[in-house]
């Protein structure tokens, strides 16, 4: 059990079918025993007991399920990344790779950390399309951004720098001015 409570108003997978969350579970035990670059898709389905077609129906490929898995908790970090945090969502969302760090190593380091940072950049490119600056190349700053977040989680996962949810999103909002 978590210390840290779901925050109200958070928006987890609700629409998450049961096909989805038995790939979801059969992903995460394939990752933490399987090097990700010899997961197969056939390894999923397997794994998952779904029909390729099922599986198809949801994800485009590995990657898609790593980002997926990913959008619920790198939503609030977007949300910082564009300088409009929710406090308690974003040390949730924190606390929720702190408390799951054995596989938050291994998702974030190489050679999924691309695909997490591509995941992250995507959705701070959909928040700051509505909040952006237009004299700023909030591409560029989404790119830098989602990447150093990323380096920056990877760090902090294995205690470089140690800190608690609550300080690491005190430096995620230190981090990521406004951008309006």
């Amino acid at each position: 059990p978590s210390k840290y409570p779901i925050p109200e108003g958070y928006k987890g997978p609700a629409n998450t079918t049961r096909a989805q969350s038995r790939v979801f579970a059969a992903f995460v035990t394939l990752v933490q025993s399987t090097r990700y670059d010899e997961i197969r898709v056939a390894d999923l389905i397997s794994a998952a007991d779904v029909g390729r077609s099922t599986f198809y129906d949801h994800f485009r490929d590995k990657d898609d399920v790593l980002r997926q898995s990913l959008k619920a908790p790198l939503a609030s970090v977007a949300d910082a990344a564009v300088g409009m945090p929710d406090e308690a969502k974003l040390v949730w969302s924190l606390a929720h790779f702190w408390e799951r760090r054995a596989l938050a190593r291994i998702i974030l380091a190489h050679p999924t950390r691309d695909v997490v940072a591509a995941a992250l950049n995507e959705l701070i490119l959909d928040r700051s399309s509505k909040v952006g600056d237009p004299d700023k190349d909030v591409e560029v700053i989404a790119t830098m951004r989602a990447h150093g977040l990323v380096a920056f989680l990877a760090g902090w996962v294995v205690g470089r720098p140690a800190m608690t949810p609550e300080q690491a999103a005190k430096a995620v909002r230190a981090a990521c001015p406004p951008l309006v």
